[in-house]
């Protein structure tokens, strides 16, 4: 995922942790204080890169904490959204088209 503060263009890379219809978790190096308003753009893969789906949301701040996992400073930020849209991607076009029916040929016997 990708967020940048309302009405900024530098765009900022997070690793998203919770989401759901009401708000997004997600792990950030950069401190956000609440009541902050931000841009979210989420892909969502369902697990096949061929069909995904994008959600681009504004949001605000609702709390923050330290990760104190040790493995890297971050922050662990909270965003309600005060609006969200779901756009679906368009699936990935082969280079030729499939035909109606494949001529079948049977596989050879092992006997």
């Amino acid at each position: 995922m990708r967020f940048r503060l309302a009405g900024h263009d530098a765009w900022q890379t997070a690793k998203t942790r919770n989401l759901s219809s009401s708000g997004v978790l997600f792990r950030s190096r950069h401190l956000l204080s609440a009541g902050t308003m931000v841009d979210l753009e989420i892909e969502l893969n369902e697990g096949f890169p061929v069909t995904a789906s994008h959600v681009r949301a504004r949001g605000a701040v609702v709390r923050q904490l330290k990760d104190e996992s040790g493995a890297q400073d971050g922050w662990f930020v909270a965003v309600r959204y005060e609006e969200y849209r779901l756009e679906r991607q368009p699936q990935v076009k082969f280079p030729a088209p499939l035909p109606a029916r494949l001529p079948f040929t049977p596989l050879p016997s092992h006997r």
